[in-house]
Order: C-alpha cells, then structure tokens, then sequence
C-alpha cells in the first residue's frame, strides 16, 4: 500500500515538475519573465 501510493506521489510530482516547466518555458518565450 505504502509503496504504491509511493509510487502514485512520484508520478505526479514528475508529472507537475514537466508541466511547469514546459509552462515556465512557453510563458519565458512570450514574457522572458518566468525563468524558474
């Protein structure tokens, strides 16, 4: 149990560090504000 939910908490970590990077990357082509 422990392990899967583990697991679930990493994919969805891994899922919102891609998303807001390709966020930071599409808004720093269009503002160059957000550069994290």
């Amino acid at each position: 149990m422990w392990v899967r939910h583990s697991t679930m908490y990493t994919a969805v970590g891994t899922s919102l560090t891609t998303l807001r990077l390709s966020l930071s990357h599409k808004q720093s082509q269009s503002h160059g504000l957000f550069l994290y």
